[in-house]
């Protein structure tokens, strides 16, 4: 379960920048 959640916390670390800079994206072309 520890390992899991760790797996988990460490896939969603990448996503979430991501997603970050894709609204700065959008933001910059309006």
């Amino acid at each position: 379960m520890i390992s899991f959640a760790l797996i988990a916390s460490i896939a969603v670390v990448p996503s979430l920048l991501l997603i970050v800079i894709d609204i700065k994206k959008k933001l910059k072309f309006k």
